[in-house]
């Protein structure tokens, strides 16, 4: 999940810190996620998806392929 929140973030050419502020936290917590350090929380995914102006289910994509 963290590789499609990083690639998201740069298609839209969005900076750590401009998606944290967005979404009410600290750029080191968006570099967390990215690196899948922490869990996330769903509503952040739905407050990341909603950043993105993607569905929640784009987060996804791949997170699961064995």
């Amino acid at each position: 999940m963290g590789r499609n929140i990083k690639k998201y973030r740069w298609l839209l050419s969005m900076t750590r810190d401009k998606l944290a502020k967005e979404l009410g936290m600290t750029y080191q917590q968006v570099q967390k996620y990215e690196a899948g350090g922490n869990r996330m929380l769903a509503s952040h995914l739905y407050l990341m998806a909603n950043a993105f102006d993607i569905p929640v289910e784009a987060l996804f994509e791949g997170a699961y392929d064995v």
